[in-house]
């Protein structure tokens, strides 16, 4: 029985996964970063309470053309003990920056196409504002975003997510906080509470120079749901700038 439960959890999170291939796992930042270049691996994990493990590396590459706009093209793999590893798709991560620092806050429009090899999980689309502010050493985030499911052989409904983060700078290498994140439901029409997504835990970041170039990390650990399955998820994103 423990087998068939954990079997079916995996089922699950491999659709999960599909549907949350873009930023259900990285939050996204304002960038002002002009002329940067960097290669960006990622890699997230969740394991469910039944013994269920599903993970995904992403390798990609990613160009700031001007001080407003960020663009990051990567492709991504899957990888469940039910199925082994497979290539999951390509996505197209294009943010554009409204603000310069005139207000208390920052805003950018952040937008994330993914292609699934699979035709019948077609194409995803997300977007959805992005606001990030600072408190002496304290970095703040907050986003709202949409996405919507273009698969066979119907579109799913719009659905709401939200990312948040509060980020202290203890030094340029070292910084310590929490970030959180959560799916609701149809955006105008939200799940109930049992069938919701919430999910929190600690995250360390940091950059480390290394000539003209530098290394960026980031690694979270959460615990809460996923797809409204209890779980819990570790997530890390490395970038070599150049």
């Amino acid at each position: 029985m423990r087998t068939f439960l954990a079997s079916f959890a995996l089922a699950l999170l491999c659709a999960a996964g599909a549907a949350q291939a873009g930023t259900g796992y990285y939050l996204v930042t304002v960038y002002e970063q002009e002329g940067e270049r960097a290669v960006d691996f990622r890699f997230w994990s969740v394991h469910t309470a039944s013994g269920a493990t599903i993970s995904s590396p992403e390798l990609g590459v990613s160009w700031s053309p001007t001080r407003e706009w960020y663009a990051n093209v990567r492709a991504i793999g899957l990888h469940t003990s039910f199925s082994g590893n497979q290539f999951l798709g390509i996505g197209l991560q294009n943010d554009f920056l409204l603000t310069h620092g005139q207000y208390p806050f920052d805003l950018a429009i952040h937008t994330d196409l993914t292609h699934f090899r699979d035709g019948a999980n077609g194409n995803e689309i997300e977007f959805g504002p992005v606001l990030q502010t600072e408190y002496g050493r304290t970095q703040i985030n907050a986003n709202v975003l949409f996405s919507r499911s273009y698969s066979v052989p119907q579109p799913e409904p719009l659905e709401m997510q939200y990312q948040w983060q509060a980020r202290y700078r203890f030094s340029q290498a070292a910084q310590f906080g929490l970030q959180g994140f959560g799916e609701l439901g149809k955006w105008n029409d939200w799940d109930p509470q049992r069938l919701q997504s919430h999910r929190i835990g600690p995250v360390f970041a940091g950059e480390a120079p290394a000539g003209k170039h530098a290394w960026k990390y980031e690694f979270a650990y959460f615990i809460g749901k996923v797809r409204a399955s209890p779980a819990k998820t570790f997530s890390m994103r490395i970038q070599a700038t150049f």
